[in-house]
């Protein structure tokens, strides 16, 4: 069970959460997360996306921007799923080779944070980038500090989804 560290019971609300699988080419074993959601008792959804897109062209070479298209499409029919149902109960996936796996129990104080946890426990493709913009709120000073030791180590300074 994930919970959130030095959470206690009163702040910590019941939440369900599950990971989104594709199955990159049919009839294989193999799938890769794309996406974790979760909802919890205080009526709040969310689903996140997992697979950074840099990892997409990596792994999808040509096809990457089909994938990637395909991953925001899977991820945003669940999304509004959850907005409505309060539920994973009822979703269907809207392609062939997508998966929901089965819900998960947990306590979780913020469920950002909780779904931060979740993708980089689910995943390795997860980065800490594809959280919304608000959960990673950095001064200019700090994107600075950030961008100079980018280019000491050589590490290009341009990162998509950002």
């Amino acid at each position: 069970m994930l919970t959130k560290p030095n959470c206690s019971d009163n702040e910590a609300v019941p939440t369900r959460w599950a990971t989104v699988s594709l199955q990159p080419m049919p009839g294989s074993d193999e799938r890769i997360v794309v996406a974790v959601a979760a909802v919890n008792d205080n009526g709040e959804t969310r689903c996140l996306r997992t697979i950074d897109p840099t990892n997409v062209k990596a792994v999808f070479r040509d096809e990457h921007r089909y994938v990637s298209e395909l991953i925001a499409f899977v991820a945003d029919s669940l999304d509004t799923h959850l907005a409505h149902a309060q539920a994973f109960e009822g979703w269907a996936p809207p392609v062939e080779g997508v998966f929901l796996t089965a819900q998960q129990r947990a306590k979780a104080a913020d469920i950002d944070e909780f779904l931060r946890r979740a993708a980089s426990l689910s995943t390795i493709f997860y980065s800490d980038h594809l959280l919304p913009s608000r959960n990673r709120r950095r001064t200019g000073r700090q994107r600075a500090r950030s961008h100079r030791r980018s280019r000491r180590r050589g590490i290009s300074s341009g990162c998509i989804g950002h």
